[in-house]
């Protein structure tokens, strides 16, 4: 069925089976886990833009928008270091 669905040059090929004969796994395992991850981060990826839209676009928040609420600069504190 994923031969139908991908199309790979030999030398592609190559590169795929060595991969998968040093990690044990077939072939086929290796580019369904790949196309699940994709997938999965694809998902993640829609679903925070699906909260994110309503919420910076939300009436009741408009007056976080205002100048009067922007009470923090870049001299307080120090950045949040996110690892991610």
């Amino acid at each position: 069925m994923l031969e139908k669905l991908i199309s790979l040059s030999e030398t592609e090929d190559q590169i795929l089976q060595k991969i998968s004969d040093n990690l044990g796994i077939s072939e086929e395992n290796l580019i369904r886990q790949v196309l699940t991850d994709f997938l999965a981060r694809q998902a993640d990826e829609l679903n925070e833009q699906t909260w994110l839209d309503p919420v910076t676009n939300n009436p009741s928040l408009a007056f976080l928008h205002d100048p009067e609420e922007d009470i923090y600069t870049l001299k307080d504190g120090q950045p949040v270091a996110h690892e991610g």
